[in-house]
């Protein structure tokens, strides 16, 4: 007899001709791999079987199917994990709670500086743009589009959310997308990456200085210190004098003050 406390509900006794009982398998081990994360680095593959009652090989084989797709990790080669397309679906799951909070401060950002803003969070390796306030200024930078399809890197609010991403997000989105090469820097290999951001997460800010224009990006995390997004602004470059970006900084420190909210 298994251990309720161990299974619960993660197989369904009741079949039901309309489900695929290999999706349901599959999602099964993955609520047990998260369950077990609060408190452990990860599960061996005889445990999960043990917990879901089924055979190692078919075990062996849901799991090789989600590493495959991103949901499922071993960080250590050997235990399983949740992967990364979980930590973007927790992510995801907070965006609007983030949108709903800070929208009406990043409005009133835009307002007061006269300058384009934008609030974007990374999902499953691609920038996703949750709000955006175009600048009242005389002459404003027009925002990059929304979910912009070429910014694997080129783009500030990118760099600054991979700056902050878990290693492992960060491996598959160089997987995705290759190294930032003229996109930022020339940057070509591991070492170049890992110094350009270490000097964002110093910073805790990215800036670039495309075409007479200026922008910078700066991290939100939540209590934990884990990545919800990231707060770009873009103006004139002649307008970024150290003052403004003084008083700038001074006015974001509220708005990511409140992030860590969630």
């Amino acid at each position: 007899m298994q251990d309720e406390s161990l299974t619960g509900n993660l197989m369904p006794e009741k079949k039901d001709s309309g489900t695929v009982q290999s999706v349901l398998k599959c999602l099964s081990a993955l609520d047990y791999l998260i369950e077990q994360s609060f408190d452990r680095p990860g599960a061996g593959l005889t445990e999960i079987a043990t917990a879901l009652d089924l055979r190692p090989t078919n075990v062996r084989n849901l799991l090789k199917t989600m590493e495959q797709a991103g949901y499922v990790s071993r960080p250590d080669g050997r235990l399983y994990a949740p992967g990364p397309h979980c930590r973007g679906m927790i992510r995801a799951a907070a965006c609007r709670t983030l949108r709903e909070l800070l929208e009406p401060e990043i409005a009133r950002l835009a307002e007061e500086t006269g300058e384009s803003t934008v609030l974007a969070t990374m999902i499953n390796g691609r920038r996703r743009v949750l709000c955006r306030c175009q600048g009242s200024s005389e002459v404003v930078v027009a925002l990059p589009a929304l979910d912009e399809p070429d910014d694997a890197w080129s783009l500030v609010t990118t760099r600054v959310m991979l700056a902050y991403l878990p290693e492992e997000e960060l491996l598959q989105h160089v997987t995705q997308h290759g190294f930032p090469g003229a996109d930022w820097d020339n940057i070509t290999d591991w070492k170049a990456l890992h110094a350009a951001l270490d000097r964002i997460r110093a910073a805790e800010e990215a800036e670039d200085f495309p075409r007479d224009t200026y922008a910078v990006a700066y991290p939100l995390l939540d209590a934990e210190g884990r990545l919800l997004g990231a707060l770009g602004i873009h103006l004139p470059r002649y307008r970024a004098r150290a003052e403004f970006k003084r008083k700038l900084h001074q006015r974001v420190a509220g708005i990511r003050a409140l992030a860590a909210r969630i």
